[in-house]
């Protein structure tokens, strides 16, 4: 019978619509509950449509579990919301490549879990909705930070000699001076005490910034001067390097200040100091200069990465040294060259 056939054949072609959409459905969760990365569906206002296994670990269970109303930015802390939800608006407004926001996660018995997250738009039964990647990078910010201390150390190696020299200068400057004095003939006291003081805090200086770029701590952002870290290094660098290698500093007194880790900020600027010193046997001529830069959206989207539109400051180190091969520059950014 025809009309027996049509309707067989409808039914038979929407249980196989039906079982495809099935199929993929399980797919999806599979995939879901498989992923090593927290992963959290919500609607725009944050509260969670759903959320894998790998997440709710990250989470003390039995807190998440007896929630009353889950909400994402419920998992991390107070001073991280605004910054989470403004990170969301941005998502939803279809704002593309976005850096991964880095932040804490709330524990109930430990406030060492960081995890980084990237989001996404997507559809969630017909509504707009929020992806959000949620991956713990806690053991990776532990390898950075003692890898940005090891390193730190190795610079203050580098600049050992230096320092031994310059040390060295002062405690014969100062102990040449007591020696007149002790002498008890000389007419020019007060000349002589002042050499002394300026000797004794010249060394002061010298080995307190030594001691806060060694002793420092990595990870806390402050409010960061960009020309006063220039000048900083810039010090170092004259009280150490030798009378053979010039400075050249230049920064507007009106720069804005960064939010930054200043311990870093000193390291990254010392590090290209240090390759400069070392570009230069015979001595030559540091340059060190701190600038604003407005990019444009045009300029922003050649540079790749996570670079973006507005207005920043640009910190930038040259020398007068050997330069670099051709054949040395496209291998400067592999892994270990």
């Amino acid at each position: 019978d025809a009309v027996e056939l049509r309707a067989r054949v409808r039914t038979i072609s929407r249980l196989n619509r039906f079982r495809a959409l099935s199929d993929e459905r399980e797919r999806f969760f599979t995939a879901m509950t498989h992923s090593p990365d927290g992963i959290v569906i919500t609607d725009e206002a944050g509260a969670v449509c759903f959320a894998n296994e790998a997440f709710s670990s990250l989470l003390d269970p039995l807190t998440w579990a007896e929630a009353k109303s889950h909400r994402f930015f419920d998992a991390f802390p107070a001073d991280r919301i605004d910054a989470l939800k403004q990170f969301a608006a941005r998502t939803a407004a279809g704002i593309a490549r976005q850096p991964a926001l880095e932040t804490p996660l709330t524990q109930p018995h430990s406030t060492d879990l960081i995890v980084e997250i990237t989001a996404g738009k997507l559809s969630w039964a017909g509504k707009p909705a929020l992806q959000f990647n949620v991956r713990d990078i806690t053991e990776k910010k532990r390898l950075e930070t003692q890898l940005w201390r090891t390193q730190r150390l190795e610079l203050l190696g580098q600049l050992s000699s230096g320092i031994v020299h310059d040390v060295n200068n002062i405690l014969a400057a100062t102990l040449g001076t007591v020696q007149l004095l002790q002498l008890g003939q000389v007419d020019n006291v007060p000349t002589l005490l002042a050499d002394l003081e300026c000797s004794a805090t010249r060394g002061v200086n010298l080995l307190r910034q030594l001691l806060v770029f060694a002793r420092g701590s990595d990870g806390e952002l402050e409010d960061v001067l960009p020309a006063g870290v220039l000048a900083e290094v810039a010090s170092i660098v004259t009280e150490t390097f030798g009378h053979e290698y010039k400075i050249a500093f230049s920064a507007p007194d009106d720069l804005t200040p960064l939010r930054a880790d200043p311990n870093q900020l000193h390291q990254i600027i010392l590090n290209l100091v240090v390759n400069a010193r070392d570009a230069m046997p015979r001595g030559g001529t540091i340059a060190m200069s701190a600038e604003r830069r407005t990019v444009a959206a045009g300029a922003a989207a050649t540079l790749g990465g996570d670079a973006r539109a507005g207005d920043f400051v640009v910190l930038a180190v040259g020398d007068t040294g050997t330069g670099i091969s051709k054949e040395v520059r496209a291998k400067l950014f592999e892994p270990f060259f």
